[in-house]
């Protein structure tokens, strides 16, 4: 990452965008089109997050999301999910010390509640962790779909 200090959300540089989002699909292909197993697909895909979130701040993008876990993928096989999950707290647990150095928010979208305990506990500790943090914005979707959102927005207005 770069060396900016902590900055309150700040307009990004030249004219890119304040908000990037980044729907997170094919690593399994990419790496079956390789001769790979579909869980090196989903972990280079991780790795690549550090790339996109280092040149998001390097950038002064405020706002980066990541559609990572879609209500649909729960119909995968139960050993894809399940390593899908893996990655997701071996993420979390390697990049707070990143998020709290360069003062990255994470922010989650949709509804992780249905996520093993585990996970569950991880993003609500990275997330609390984080509260404070200015200076971007990570949101990370993660069993989101349009249905399920249509059905969450209308609950929430009545």
């Amino acid at each position: 990452m770069n060396d900016e200090p902590c900055n309150n959300l700040q307009s990004p540089k030249k004219s890119l965008p304040r908000h990037l989002a980044i729907i997170m699909d094919g690593n399994g292909r990419w790496a079956q089109a390789r001769g790979l197993k579909r869980a090196d697909g989903h972990r280079a895909g991780a790795e690549n997050v550090y790339t996109i979130i280092a040149e998001c701040r390097k950038l002064g993008i405020p706002y980066l999301t990541l559609y990572a876990f879609s209500s649909e993928n729960w119909n995968r096989p139960k050993a894809e999910i399940q390593e899908l999950f893996n990655i997701l707290t071996e993420f979390l647990n390697r990049f707070l010390p990143l998020m709290q150095e360069k003062c990255i928010r994470l922010q989650t979208l949709g509804d992780f509640e249905a996520l093993p305990f585990a996970q569950r506990t991880a993003l609500r500790h990275v997330m609390h962790a984080t509260e404070q943090n200015s200076a971007m914005i990570l949101n990370l979707a993660i069993n989101y779909g349009g249905r399920q959102e249509l059905v969450h927005a209308v609950q929430k207005i009545v």
